[in-house]
């Protein structure tokens, strides 16, 4: 599915990374940034309130910027009160949508 979105190759990466560590039907995409070749929401398919952000626009090459928010906008992950992740790893953004989208790795 990823493939068929025009977005930047560092975006169709991570998703397929996503796709093959947690499996392609639990999640839905959100392309709200259609002008944003860097960016994709993410959502799991069972409960789309809660929407990750991604995004490779001006971060270091495997790295990610990633915002977290729920449909009341109040965001509290790990202890954290912000919902912003600077230069984030493939393991640290698997785990924040491990823990915030309550997905669990295949």
């Amino acid at each position: 599915m990823a493939s068929i979105l025009e977005k930047d190759e560092t975006i169709l990466e991570v998703i397929n990374k996503l796709f093959d560590k947690f499996g392609e039907s639990n999640f839905q995409l959100t392309n709200y940034w259609d002008s944003d070749l860097c960016a994709i929401g993410i959502k799991n398919s069972k409960d789309s309130n809660n929407l990750i952000y991604i995004s490779t626009y001006k971060i270091k090459k495997k790295h990610y910027f990633v915002e977290v928010e729920d449909s009341n906008q109040k965001v509290v992950l790990s202890g954290y009160k912000s919902g912003e992740f600077w230069e984030r790893s493939f393991d640290e953004l698997s785990e924040i949508i491990k823990e915030y989208l309550c997905l669990k790795p295949l």
